[in-house]
């Protein structure tokens, strides 16, 4: 029994990265995001309510309880009081803001004189 890994998207903009997460029929409240030692966990523990009565007539019954946890090392570039993590529509997203020293400036002219 149990849950397959849910599939993740991250991607990187010049000031953050992204993990996106489809995990689509939980809830907010089913979550759990630790972050430690520079490693962000994700899991989420579901346990259905399985309190058959004896009218129901179920020839197969899988529905029950799932678990899944993922992790990912994090780059020292995070800044991690500012780390944010919504859930619409069925993908949990997570904001993982760079430094402002690891944000990458704009190329520009230096002049000679």
């Amino acid at each position: 029994m149990g849950m397959t890994l849910p599939k993740v998207n991250i991607h990187e903009t010049k000031d953050a990265y992204f993990v996106d997460m489809a995990v689509p029929g939980l809830k907010k409240s089913d979550f759990h995001i630790d972050l430690d030692n520079q490693v962000l966990s994700i899991s989420a523990e579901i346990e259905e309510n399985n309190d058959e009565r004896q009218e129901d007539n179920h020839i197969r019954r899988e529905f029950g309880y799932a678990a899944f946890k993922r992790s990912f090392s994090l780059p020292k570039t995070i800044n991690e009081d500012k780390i944010k993590a919504e859930y619409t529509d069925g993908v949990l997203s997570i904001h993982l803001p760079k430094k402002e020293e690891a944000i990458q400036k704009p190329a520009r002219s230096i002049k000679i004189s």
